[in-house]
């Protein structure tokens, strides 16, 4: 290879095992974050903030105690967000599938 830089070209082979994920059995819930700016939820924010006196033992004492107490704060305070699960196909696409299948069988 005749290039005009100061680079050196590179060539490796890779072999890579693909896997299936997995999906997890109790998936982390979807916090209402839309509201943050709304004053109730503001005021909710100093109850938070106490809870991290209760943290004292080992650290992973400490993060399964901060991670319970911030989630049933959030579950509390915020509550969750309801999935809306969007079609894949409009009502057009469909209507364009159904023309493309009619005029092929012509």
């Amino acid at each position: 290879m005749e290039i005009d830089t100061d680079h050196r070209a590179v060539v490796a082979t890779v072999a890579l095992k693909i896997k299936r994920t997995q999906k997890r059995e109790h998936p982390a819930p979807r916090y209402n974050i839309a509201g943050f700016g709304i004053p109730r939820y503001k005021s909710a924010l100093p109850e938070v903030s106490n809870w991290f006196s209760v943290l004292a033992e080992g650290v992973q004492h400490d993060w399964n105690t901060y991670r319970d107490e911030m989630n049933s704060a959030a579950m509390a305070t915020l509550g969750t967000v309801q999935s809306t699960k969007k079609d894949w196909l409009t009502c057009e696409t469909l209507d364009l599938i159904e023309q493309s299948v009619r005029q092929a069988c012509r």
